[in-house]
């Protein structure tokens, strides 16, 4: 996958959904296992749950991380941070890099139907292309190979803003765009 250009990060030992909420050297302990599994070290990270604590964000900074995606900014479902900026946290290097949407919250109990959660996607993205937002997006392989519909009309509303945008994996839109980070 790292060939054909996908980045791959770490989203923890397991799906331990209050893996923030552990003490600091249980999380270092589980994600060092996690990376020695993976056998390289990700640039990024993600929790599991979306759980969000500054021992976690420490962790990361201890091993290595360039960046954390586990704050969301477009949640259609609920009201979530609405800052979809990138910004560095006051006492680490670690990037924070918000969560946009994720095909788990519409498709995870077919609470959506496909073209009804295309439509949200486009007209969310729309705005954030309007406010100069960053649009990060999360996509489960088990769910999406059972909502093509939607994969397909998501792969055209991206395709469609190609020119206009700066499409990539994480890493390299920190890298090659040299986002200037605003302080926490």
């Amino acid at each position: 996958m790292q060939k054909s250009g996908f980045e791959i990060g770490l989203y923890g030992d397991t799906h331990n959904s209050a893996l923030s909420f552990l003490p600091k050297r249980i999380i270092k302990y589980k994600l060092q296992r996690a990376i020695d599994r993976l056998g390289f070290q990700p640039a990024g990270f993600r929790t599991p749950g979306l759980s969000f604590s500054d021992a976690l964000i420490e962790v990361l900074d201890d091993l290595g991380f360039t960046y954390d995606s586990s704050l969301t900014t477009g949640i259609a479902m609920y009201k979530s941070i609405e800052f979809p900026y990138v910004f560095r946290y006051k006492t680490s290097r670690i990037i924070e890099v918000p969560l946009f949407m994720q095909d788990y919250n519409f498709f995870v109990n077919d609470l959506w139907q496909e073209d009804e959660a295309g439509r949200v996607f486009e007209s969310q993205l729309a705005e954030m292309s309007r406010i100069g937002g960053i649009a990060l997006i999360n996509l489960h392989p088990i769910i999406m190979h059972r909502k093509k519909l939607f994969w397909k009309k998501l792969l055209m509303i991206i395709k469609s803003y190609e020119g206009s945008a700066f499409i990539s994996p994480v890493s390299t839109l920190l890298k090659q765009a040299r986002l200037k980070v605003t302080d926490e």
